[in-house]
């Protein structure tokens, strides 16, 4: 058999991984007073009520090589598989956790995937293996699918503040400050080696539909997700999906809320899109 587990940096909450049969390893958050850990839907909301009133930027625990030690144990009991599919290794130290956990047990069969991504981009991968996981596929085929998706995978959002990426040292202050006053949105991406970049400082969510209407077509075997941070962005993630669903024909569909290991750095109000690419060499 095969088990699958995650971090909470997929933004996967513990009822959906009830029903895909995904063990969840959270990753706390940690504000100046609070400890706060993302398990269900009203999580994602009060996440973002408590950084709006936060002075500086919460804190994030990543997993340790015991956590991962005592989730592979429960997992791997009775000679069954353990695929982990986790937090970009470009924006934790997670995937290395993960790898030492698995050298502490050499008596136990564990595939540790490095997603490269967070949020929706890790949520695809995840899903994926799930379907393979489902339909008796072997754990080297799946590893093998998760890797030849992984850098197909585009996530582009757009920030309705610099603020927060300055805080997180991610953007110089001075420019973030300028940019506010002329309200500038950059559109921010997660490179292929699985850390932010800032890429265009286009404003509005038309440019985000740009960036996805310039790259090669995205693939229609997986879903095309949108993400929103906080109460106050749903309508502008709709926004998005209808456009860009009505635009280019999309039907595997769906809209998620972009939880606190990325909310942290881009901060309320931002909106994204992530997608498959079509895979060119097979064409």
């Amino acid at each position: 058999m095969i088990r699958i587990v995650c971090d909470s940096a997929a933004d996967i909450t513990l009822a959906q991984a009830g029903k895909m049969d995904v063990e969840i390893l959270s990753l706390p958050i940690q504000f100046e007073n609070k400890i706060y850990v993302q398990e269900k839907d009203t999580d994602f909301a009060e996440f973002y009520d408590l950084l709006r009133q936060a002075k500086k930027l919460p804190t994030t625990s990543q997993a340790t090589p015991e956590d991962f030690t005592a989730v592979f144990r429960k997992l791997g009991a009775g000679g069954d598989t353990v695929i982990a599919i986790l937090l970009s290794s470009g924006l934790s130290g997670t995937v290395q956790a993960a790898h030492i956990a698995k050298e502490m047990l050499p008596e136990l069969d564990i595939r540790v995937v490095d997603s490269l991504g967070a949020v929706m981009a890790h949520r695809i991968l995840v899903e994926e293996a799930v379907r393979m996981r489902d339909e008796g596929s072997p754990a080297e085929d799946i590893v093998a699918r998760l890797v030849e998706i992984r850098p197909r995978i585009r996530t582009w959002a757009m920030v309705d503040t610099l603020t927060y990426l300055a805080k997180g040292g991610r953007l110089n202050k001075t420019v973030a400050f300028a940019g506010n006053l002329i309200g500038v949105k950059p559109i921010i991406t997660i490179k292929g080696d699985g850390t932010l970049d800032v890429v265009s400082k286009a404003r509005g969510y038309q440019a985000v539909m740009k960036k996805f209407a310039d790259g090669p077509a995205y693939d229609p075997d997986y879903p095309v997700y949108f993400g929103y941070t906080g109460r106050d962005s749903v309508a502008a993630g709709k926004k998005l999906m209808d456009a860009i669903c009505e635009r280019f024909d999309i039907q595997k569909t769906g809209m998620h809320p972009i939880g606190q290991l990325i909310g942290t750095h881009v901060g309320p109000g931002c909106v994204a899109v992530v997608y498959v690419m079509k895979d060119q060499e097979r064409e």
